[in-house]
């Protein structure tokens, strides 16, 4: 991550460090314990020492502590991701207010955007889904937000098709912006957090009962996950491997359309995309541009204390440090439970044993944003 001396992002909850106190759990955006950086004009000193407890050891700092007195530091950061976003319904707007953001600096400033979303695309949608013939009706997606984009046979998730189209879309905003690196990470393997049924929340009931209590009262913890109908419980098989299925195929329209926007040559348009009527594409691509995409948190094994036990769902202090680390630094999958990481069984039609990370990839080298 050297040269960089501007980073701003797009994101979710995770990005703004939802829950990650545990000590307050506000259910709120906390910048402080964000692993990327805090919204523009708030900067958290950090000592440096990867060892102390404040907040959270960000990118931001932890870029600018590894940097000789030579290097200039970060002097331009932003982060433009709002807890709740979806790609289908925010990414684009995101994008917009960052292109803007970047409008004042010198056209020869390497900038770094970190792109992280996905995770509400799939969670934002419902409980039940089109059991043909066991339901008698057809699901109906049409009272949540971009209705047009969601699926009812999955859940009311986020189409794949929209899924790109719409990250297509805030690409084509970016795209526009010369010397830029956009790191896209992938979103977490959802699915794990169905190995942490047990882990107490901090009530000090199992996170399973929290999620089905929160439920009840309309607090949604990535319901299509963790809901239950008379049907169909809490994280079963088939809803582990409807999620890791979904989240997969997010997964692959990043790559493919970072493919297919890294191989168009400065001044080129960027292809056009349609998908349910509505487009994406048509933008110049200006001199710089690089775009990457990362398995930082697709590979990653999420293990109790990487959880917060404010809602049992979002990354502790803990896990956003981790985050930022490997983001920072790469990680490599090894041997020892502590650093095993997850594999992708390559037989699709076997999703649960890829969902519930049961296979393990001990030799693969995940590197820095």
């Amino acid at each position: 991550m050297d040269g960089f001396s501007s980073i701003d992002a797009a994101g979710d909850s995770v990005s703004v460090g939802v829950d990650a106190d545990e000590n307050q759990c506000t259910y709120v955006a906390n910048p402080p314990f964000s692993w990327l950086t805090p919204p523009k004009g708030i900067v958290y000193e950090h000592s440096c020492n990867p060892n102390q407890t404040e907040s959270v050891f960000n990118v931001v700092e932890r870029v600018n502590c590894s940097r000789s007195a030579a290097d200039p530091v970060i002097i331009s950061m932003d982060n433009h991701a709002v807890s709740g976003s979806t790609m289908i319904g925010n990414f684009y707007n995101q994008t917009v207010a960052i292109k803007a953001s970047f409008a004042s600096l010198p056209q020869t400033e390497q900038r770094l955007v970190i792109v992280l979303m996905g995770h509400n695309d799939y969670c934002s949608g419902k409980i039940t889904q089109k059991y043909w013939p066991f339901w008698p009706f057809t699901q109906s997606c049409s009272n949540l937000p971009n209705s047009a984009d969601r699926d009812p046979e999955l859940h009311c998730s986020a189409y794949p098709g929209s899924f790109e189209r719409e990250f297509r879309r805030g690409l084509d905003q970016l795209v526009q912006i010369p010397n830029i690196k956009i790191a896209v990470i992938s979103p977490g393997r959802l699915t794990q957090l169905c190995n942490l049924q047990t882990k107490l929340h901090k009530s000090g009931i199992a996170c399973a009962a929290f999620w089905a209590a929160a439920d009840l009262i309309g607090r949604d913890i990535c319901i299509p996950l963790t809901g239950t109908t008379w049907t169909d419980i809490q994280c079963s098989d088939g809803r582990v491997s409807r999620a890791y299925t979904r989240l997969a195929d997010y997964r692959a329209s990043l790559f493919t359309a970072a493919q297919a926007y890294n191989a168009i040559q400065v001044g080129g348009l960027t292809p056009v995309f349609t998908y349910k009527g509505s487009s994406a594409g048509g933008a110049v691509k200006a001199n710089g541009v690089v775009i990457t995409n990362s398995d930082i948190l697709w590979k990653s094994r999420t293990v109790s204390s990487m959880v917060s036990s404010c809602d049992c769902f979002h990354p502790s202090a803990k896990g956003q440090s981790l985050i930022a680390n490997v983001a920072v630094n790469g990680f490599q999958c090894g041997s020892d439970p502590s650093t095993e990481c997850c594999a992708d069984d390559n037989d699709a039609s076997q999703p649960l044993a890829s969902g519930y990370c049961r296979l393990r990839d001990t030799h693969t080298f995940i590197p820095s944003l």
